[in-house]
């Protein structure tokens, strides 16, 4: 595994972001998930029973604290003449927001890369707000995909992100936790229950 530190992450040029530059401005987008953890979740222990859950269109099943919303947008890719779609899954309960994010492309995109693809992926997650910084990245594999792990923390909100970007075939996924806390409770639990089918 390849670890990075923050500042190779930010200083790094050549990720070949032209067909990724919009795939991963989820942060923009978790602002609408996330903040204000506390006031919009579901009150109840993290620990209690969770329950298994597969996607609408059955590509994925994961276990989660609670039943997540579902939303699906899509976006045009800057200079040029895609677009993507993205589904968010997110679960929030008792200060932690639980989140899964599906991209696809309207056509296909260079994937010869992964790595760097990943990596530009998690610059422009960084760049979207100035109080977004980078405390750890990681590359690594998960259950035979190319991924990336990540944590980060979000001053605006006042709290962290820890998460994995995972790249199978031509689908981007991204699987986070946000809490109050670095170290988020049952990350590993939400993580290594992910399946793609």
């Amino acid at each position: 595994m390849e670890k990075e530190n923050i500042n190779n992450i930010e200083k790094k040029e050549d990720f070949n972001l032209s067909p990724i530059f919009g795939a991963i401005l989820v942060v923009g987008l978790l602002y609408f998930v996330f903040g204000h953890l506390n006031s919009t979740s579901t009150q109840q222990n993290i620990n209690n029973y969770w329950i298994a859950y597969s996607s609408p269109s059955a590509d994925f099943n994961v276990s989660l604290p609670s039943e997540p919303e579902h939303k699906n947008y899509n976006f045009p890719v800057p200079d040029s003449n895609m677009s993507y779609t993205q589904d968010m899954y997110t679960s929030k309960i008792s200060g932690y927001a639980f989140l899964i994010s599906k991209i696809i492309y309207s056509s296909p995109i260079d994937v010869s890369n992964p790595d760097n693809l990943l990596k530009g992926s998690l610059s422009n997650m960084l760049k979207t707000d100035s109080g977004n910084s980078l405390i750890s990245s990681d590359s690594g594999n998960f259950k035979g995909n190319h991924s990336l792990d990540f944590s980060m923390e979000t001053k605006s909100f006042g709290t962290f992100i820890k998460g994995k970007i995972i790249l199978n075939g031509q689908t981007i996924y991204l699987l986070s936790v946000e809490s109050e806390n670095a170290t988020p409770a049952n990350y590993d639990k939400f993580v290594d229950s992910f399946e793609i089918r």
